[in-house]
């Protein structure tokens, strides 16, 4: 919002702000152009790290698929319940940010944390939702059998982005309220 409202200011020099130009700069219709063009822009960035081919194409169209709906699901709080919660409440709401943090520098991010939330945690029925403890002490994490992590050959290629892809994504994604 505070960027938006900069904006207006820049945009406006004339010192006076109508009512048009604020509907225009907070239309969802604008602030969903400008979300997807960013996201094309991050996609086009995973992708050219690897070959342009099909699969390649699909591969990271599938990544960022991943990643947005971690964004939804920890918004919604259900990323990293302490286990004694039975229900989904008390999640940490910044819980893939955070992740990305802890690992600041890991250019193997994908292959080292994403994959085993992806394959091992997200994919896997577990008792009681409990995620391993390396993923957070004491933590449940939902398991989502909708195929979305599912693992497919291409998982199984030793690929791996800079670390500084993810960051730039989830801040990117932190501009934005997953609803």
């Amino acid at each position: 919002a505070a960027s938006r409202l900069m904006e207006l200011v820049n945009k406006n020099k004339r010192g006076s702000v109508y009512l048009d130009d604020v509907i225009d700069t907070f239309s969802v219709e604008r602030l969903n152009k400008d979300f997807f063009n960013e996201y094309k822009a991050q996609y086009n960035k995973f992708l050219h790290t690897l070959n342009d081919t099909k699969q390649n194409r699909d591969y990271v169209k599938k990544l960022l698929g991943r990643l947005v709906f971690l964004q939804f699901l920890q918004k919604k709080g259900w990323m990293g319940v302490p286990a004694s919660r039975e229900d989904w409440e008390g999640g940490n709401k910044s819980y893939l940010n955070d992740l990305v943090d802890k690992y600041e520098g890991n250019d193997r991010l994908l292959s080292d944390v994403l994959e085993t939330r992806f394959f091992e945690t997200l994919n896997e029925k577990r008792e009681n939702n409990i995620a391993n403890k390396i993923l957070g002490k004491d933590i449940k994490i939902p398991y989502l059998n909708g195929g979305l992590f599912d693992k497919d050959k291409i998982d199984d290629l030793n690929i791996d982005f800079p670390y500084s892809y993810f960051k730039d994504l989830v801040d990117f994604f932190s501009m934005y309220n997953f609803t």
